[in-house]
């Protein structure tokens, strides 16, 4: 009996570490994809930051056609940060914060279907290794 209740307890630990460990995979390649999916320009905040940029930094965001590209190579990439997205922030702790809430919405759009996949892939994993393991102790045993 006591025997029973410990390959119970050896299974039930097994499946609680593979959905531990699948739930983490999880919520590690979701996130990774999300940072990769939404990178801090570095071109963009220079940009932000340098005097020269001031006057790209006064247009309204959003407005291709009222503006005019600027000369220097700096502002460009913040030129058209600014003149392609409506909600496009003016400094650099705005632009950061945007990003991350891009980041946490797309994490929490994708996090579900990620977790169901692994949580398959691990189903499947181990439940082909149990199988195997039930088919190898019925085979009769050379001597």
């Amino acid at each position: 009996m006591k025997v029973e209740n410990n390959r119970r307890r050896g299974r039930r630990t097994r499946w609680a570490f593979a959905i531990a460990v699948s739930t983490l995979l999880a919520i590690a390649a979701t996130w990774l994809s999300a940072i990769v999916d939404h990178p801090i320009n570095t071109a963009i905040v220079t940009g932000m930051m340098s005097p020269e940029c001031r006057k790209v930094g006064r247009i309204v965001p959003g407005s291709v056609l009222f503006a005019s590209p600027p000369d220097d190579d700096i502002c460009r990439s913040y030129f058209l940060y600014r003149a392609t997205d409506h909600n496009a922030a003016s400094d650099v702790t705005s632009y950061t914060s945007f990003v991350l809430h891009e980041r946490v919405a797309e994490f929490r759009k994708r996090i579900g279907y990620v977790f169901l996949l692994g949580l398959f892939a691990t189903g499947v994993i181990v439940g082909g290794a149990a199988l195997l393991r039930r088919f190898f102790r019925k085979l009769p045993r050379r001597q």
